[in-house]
């Protein structure tokens, strides 16, 4: 059976970025998975680049990722050295795909920190905090027949439906300590009949 995937990668924002040549900021990142390779937009001076709030501003799609093996996106946060034009790389994040791939049409937001590239990371010292990027992945697949996850349980004449249930657990409020020490080390259990 023929299988269409791809995953939709959005570079959100990113924070604490270091200064550089200059003294200034510069920074885009170039995002790279299945061969393809997509930019985000160039900001002027900005440490802390908001790209979501940018007029234009869309996801990178990127597509076979399961043809191509792909395990990763990896986005590499440049500064633009507006003297000669060339970018230098900041720092670079390997978005692992795994918890993506295994909830289809679940967004994964998160903060990554960035990891040094060589001598890279602007003018602070090696081993120091170089900033983090946002990132928000989600990963489609469908197939040819487009009921990959229908195993033909309906009822005759019903509608084809997926036998998948997607849940997401947002936001947890009001908490109470479980433990001495004041901590709350929370979890979400979920069952569906009787399991």
């Amino acid at each position: 059976m023929e299988t269409n995937d791809r995953v939709e990668v959005k570079v959100l924002a990113a924070r604490g970025l270091p200064r550089c040549a200059g003294g200034t900021t510069n920074p885009c990142v170039r995002v790279s998975c299945a061969g393809e390779t997509s930019f985000t937009k160039t900001m002027s001076r900005d440490p802390n680049p908001d790209w979501e709030k940018q007029e234009g501003f869309q996801s990178m799609i990127f597509s076979r990722i399961t043809e191509n093996e792909e395990r990763y996106v990896v986005c590499e946060v440049l500064h633009k050295n507006t003297a000669s034009g060339k970018f230098e790389v900041i720092g670079v994040v390997p978005v692992n795909l795994a918890n993506a791939m295994l909830s289809p049409g679940i967004h994964v937001d998160e903060w990554v920190p960035l990891a040094k590239v060589g001598g890279s990371g602007g003018d602070d010292e090696a081993g120091s905090d170089i900033g983090e990027l946002r990132v928000r992945v989600v990963y489609f697949i469908d197939d040819a027949f487009g009921d990959l996850f229908d195993d033909d349980d309906d009822d005759a004449g019903a509608p084809k439906t997926p036998n998948c249930l997607s849940v997401t657990v947002s936001k947890a409020r009001n908490l109470r300590a479980a433990d001495n020490s004041g901590n709350c080390n929370p979890y979400v259990s979920i069952g569906v009949g009787n399991e």
